[in-house]
């Protein structure tokens, strides 16, 4: 393994969120940011903002009919959480980072911050 990969490791085993009662709904990241704050957007397993909207398509957000196993990311640090995960075993395991710089992530979690605005 790489340096850089054992340090993920470390840290993707060690920052974990926090949950109340197995409810997701209580998410507390490490970074600080909970559903009072920021909130967290539904989004895919690569960290892309999901809709099950069909009119929000074309806005950066990408549409799903179904979600049948959602994830949760922080937009203020890009932790990544499975939804089924939480409710199951009652702790906010992350699943991995994601990058925010990226531009389709960061597209769909602006296009996820205009629609909870309206």
């Amino acid at each position: 393994m790489l340096p850089g990969a054992i340090e993920y490791e470390i840290m993707r085993r060690t920052k974990m969120g926090t949950i109340t009662q197995h409810d997701p709904d209580s998410l507390l990241c490490p970074c600080g940011n909970h559903r009072g704050l920021d909130d967290f957007a539904v989004c895919s397993p690569r960290g892309e903002a999901i809709t099950q909207i069909e009119e929000k398509t074309g806005t950066g957000l990408v549409y799903v009919e179904h979600i049948e196993d959602p994830y949760l990311i922080c937009p203020r640090c890009g932790r990544l959480y499975r939804v089924l995960r939480m409710m199951h075993t009652g702790q906010a395991f992350v699943e991995h980072m994601v990058d925010l710089t990226d531009p389709m992530i960061g597209v769909s979690l602006a296009a996820w911050k205009t629609s909870r605005e309206h």
